[in-house]
């Protein structure tokens, strides 16, 4: 299996107990670790409701990755081209997978961290580990992945997982 230049920021944790995703996705993932650990240290501010942050493009100009809070849902829009008609794109993907090589600017981490705990908590998490997951493979199945990415742009879009 290859890996992703980023796939190894997006959900690392030290190993042990946890909830065994392994019949799915064929890893293990303390989903609450990264949120136990956060919540030790953070700074009180939990009435926010949305992060943006600025994604690295290839125009002069950053684009805007939004991640709103809706009670339960979780929203995320950019501004670039595809972001702008609700499809999937890189830099909502990327932000969401807490890749810092798409950040325009590092000041930012913390606030990534913060959109990525949301997006842990949220419906997108599951299937954003599956396209992960897939991505990783040597030869990934080019349907799966389009299915997949049509879900996370849906989902991104719409705040709730298909049938939910």
């Amino acid at each position: 299996m290859r890996e992703l230049p980023f796939l190894h920021l997006v959900f690392t944790f030290p190993s042990g107990p946890g909830f065994d995703i392994n019949k799915d996705y064929g890893v293990k993932i303390p989903k609450n670790h990264l949120l136990r650990e956060f919540n030790m240290g953070r700074n009180g501010n939990t009435e926010r409701n949305e992060i943006t942050l600025l994604a690295r493009s290839n125009s002069s100009e950053p684009f805007k990755v939004t991640f709103r809070k809706d009670g339960e849902r979780l929203f995320i829009t950019c501004t670039c081209p595809e972001g702008l008609h609700g499809e999937f794109c890189e830099h909502k993907f990327r932000l969401a997978s807490n890749d810092i090589m798409m950040l325009q600017h590092p000041g930012q981490n913390s606030e990534m961290l913060n959109a990525h705990l949301w997006v842990i908590n949220a419906p997108v998490s599951d299937t954003l580990l599956q396209l992960l997951q897939i991505l990783g493979e040597n030869n990934p199945d080019e349907a799966t992945v389009e299915r997949l990415k049509g879900e996370i742009g849906k989902t991104m879009r719409e705040g709730t997982v298909s049938g939910t």
